[in-house]
């Protein structure tokens, strides 16, 4: 049976601490609310890791700020894939260090869902903001329709950056959120047709008896008749 657990009573840094040093290959599965994460091991090295549309080393570092939810190791589940490209104590390190700034920016973005728009009336201020190349990009992606996950994958930039941006540009009131749309009105059926009744059949008359033959009469009609 493999190793399991509750990420209240584990902290998943000790885990795959456990997994490096055991040399274990297999795959640890985390669940958290509505995502799930998976991070496959070779011989105890972190290989390929995939959280939602993420894959690689965002997708360890996003697993990496779940604190709640659970988690499995299943043994000797094996991947042909290889998107890990740094080594697995700097991930954990770096994550440990984004850990603070994110609780600060989920203030602003509670859910990576969220959809955001350019502020049409900013503060007195802002227009002395200088931008950052990297800025500009995001902002360029803001365009009322998007949700961050969207600009995070149209972008090419990591999670935790493109969400740093958006969370100063949100503080700066040079963004703001989305109104939600409003959701459209179920549309209405078409009257159906009414049924028209059945056409009444018209009534069999019957059938005229056959026209008697008209009687022969006059000279001949008069002599055939008589009897004799």
């Amino acid at each position: 049976m493999g190793l399991e657990g509750n990420l209240k009573d584990f902290d998943l840094s000790d885990i795959l601490q456990l997994i490096q040093l055991g040399k274990k290959t297999g795959a640890l599965v985390v669940q958290a609310g509505g995502e799930e994460g998976v991070i496959y091991f070779s011989d105890g090295a972190a290989v390929h890791a995939k959280a939602g549309e993420v894959t690689g080393d965002q997708s360890v570092n996003r697993i990496l700020r779940w604190r709640q939810g659970s988690f499995a190791f299943r043994p000797d589940e094996v991947t042909t894939y290889r998107t890990i490209q740094t080594p697995l104590q700097h991930l954990v390190l770096d994550a440990a260090r984004q850990i603070d700034e994110w609780h600060d920016i989920q203030r602003l973005i509670p859910t990576m869902d969220m959809v955001l728009a350019i502020e049409e009336h900013p503060p007195a201020g802002t227009e002395d903001i200088k931008l950052q190349p990297m800025e500009w990009r995001v902002l360029s992606l803001v365009d009322g329709g998007r949700n961050i996950k969207a600009i995070v994958r149209d972008g090419h930039m990591p999670e935790f950056d493109t969400c740093k941006v958006l969370y100063g540009l949100l503080s700066s009131g040079l963004l703001k959120a989305a109104p939600l749309p409003k959701p459209e009105p179920p549309k209405a059926e078409p009257p159906k047709p009414a049924v028209q009744p059945p056409a009444p059949k018209p009534a069999v008359q019957p059938a005229a008896p056959p026209p008697k033959p008209d009687e022969k009469k006059g000279m001949l009609g008069g002599l055939f008749g008589k009897k004799k």
